[in-house]
This record gives structure tokens, C-alpha cells and sequence, in this order.
């Protein structure tokens, strides 16, 4: 039984002194798959870019190869890392690097003075606003999955969640509110 209780948006990141303000679908693919290898071509700098991917079994991976039909064509030489944190740190530290992170992730980076700057997604900004209106494309539902049917235990909780008070915890970790109708 699968109950919806937010939507999560994802966001490619570059080093701040990356002219690059947005990209397109095609260009990320072009990017990730090795065809596109130096920001010049893009109208950057002309620097190596850095490929960096997140590990198999991370939900953004799978996100992200499924927006962008990358699974199997992401270049071999892509730097692998886990956790958001870990690939925000890895581009800050390289000028060249392109990475994606979840948005809440990207913003409270940010926010905290991290070397990074967000990309706009043919044409979109990677904004909590722009997911709940669901106009940015590169987003997921996050839900909650119970084996059957909710007992009253796993409903009651599962209404707590749906409430105003736990919409404001979803709200608080980064999450866009899903609405139930």
C-alpha cells in the first residue's frame, strides 16, 4: 500500500565560478554520457568538466538516469559519490564539476556558503515553488509504503503525516507538501 506524502526535487550543481546559469535536457545527456567533455562548448570557461554520479542504489541515481535515459550510458570515468553532502563538497572543491543533489540539499548549501550555484533545467529554476507547481521537470513523489492495507498504528500515522503538523516536518527537512485529494 502506497501512501504519497511529498515531492522531492533534484538539482544539478556546479562550482561557483561556473558561468553556466542553465542547461538543457539534451546538454546534461550530452554531458553524462561523455559527448560534451569541456564547459567552452557549452559557452563556459574553457575547463575539463568533471563528471560527478552518485553510487548505485541511490534514489537520485535512479531519478536521474530515468529524466535523462542515461541508465547503462553514463560515461565510465564519472567520479562516484553517496550522499548529497558528499558530492556538494566534491564540487565546491572543482571548478569543473557538474553534479545533482536534491534541491532542499543544493539550497541549504548554499545558503551556508558553499562554493556551488544551481542550474536552471531548460529554462526552470530548481526551486521548492517551481516543484510543487510541478513546472520543474526533474522531481519524485516520496512515499510511504506499508506491506497491506494500514493498521491503525501505521494509519493513525500516516493521517499525522497528512496533517498541518506533519506537513511542517516535511516542509522543515526540504520536502514540497503533497496534497491528498
Amino acid at each position: 500500500f502506497v501512501s504519497p506524502i511529498a515531492y522531492d526535487g533534484i538539482s544539478l550543481i556546479v562550482h561557483n565560478s561556473n558561468p553556466i546559469q542553465r542547461l538543457s535536457k539534451d546538454q546534461i545527456v550530452q554531458i553524462y554520457s561523455g559527448q560534451v567533455t569541456n564547459w567552452k562548448d557549452l559557452g563556459g570557461e574553457d575547463v575539463q568538466i568533471t563528471v560527478v554520479n552518485k553510487e548505485q542504489g541511490r534514489g537520485t541515481l535512479a531519478i536521474f538516469e530515468n529524466h535523462f535515459d542515461l541508465k547503462g550510458k553514463i560515461i565510465n570515468n564519472a567520479l562516484i559519490i553517496g550522499p548529497n553532502g558528499q558530492a556538494i563538497a566534491t564540487t565546491a572543491d572543482n571548478p569543473g564539476a557538474i553534479s545533482y543533489v536534491t534541491i532542499a540539499a543544493a539550497l541549504g548549501a548554499i545558503n551556508e556558503g558553499a562554493a556551488i550555484h544551481t542550474i536552471q533545467l531548460d529554462g526552470i529554476d530548481p526551486t521548492v515553488e517551481n516543484v510543487q507547481s510541478q513546472v520543474y521537470p526533474l522531481r519524485r513523489k516520496l512515499n510511504l509504503v506499508t506491506v497491506e492495507e494500514p493498521t491503525a498504528a501505521s494509519g493513525d500515522f500516516i493521517n499525522f503525516i497528512y496533517s498541518p503538523e506533519g506537513q511542517n516536518i516535511v516542509i522543515a527537512q526540504g520536502f514540497v507538501p503533497f496534497s491528498r485529494k
